[in-house]
């Protein structure tokens, strides 16, 4: 083909960025995991449902959040819990 440029450089940086984002999926959804096996009981978390995004390969992206529902809680904790994971977000879970 005449003119035509290369984008092996833009495929290799396209693959890069897959990769570390599904390393990032990946490690959210284990700490998501993580801290609801910890402190899940505490707050009368007995079933939970993680939605979204995080779970689907190639769907998670760099604004990409944790869907969360939960069918039972503590209800004097709900808010507590809300209050906690907004808080220690960007710690808890880079």
């Amino acid at each position: 083909m005449k003119n035509a440029f290369r984008t092996d450089l833009l495929d290799d940086l396209y693959v890069e960025r897959r990769l570390r984002l599904e390393q990032d999926r990946q490690g959210l959804l284990t700490k998501t995991i993580q801290w609801l096996d910890e402190f899940g009981d505490r707050h009368g978390i007995n079933k939970v449902y993680i939605f979204g995004s995080v779970t689907k390969p190639q769907r998670f992206h760099e604004q990409s959040d944790v869907d969360v529902a939960v069918e039972e809680i503590q209800p004097d904790d709900l808010f507590a819990v809300i209050g906690f994971l907004s808080e220690r977000s960007p710690e808890m879970w880079t």
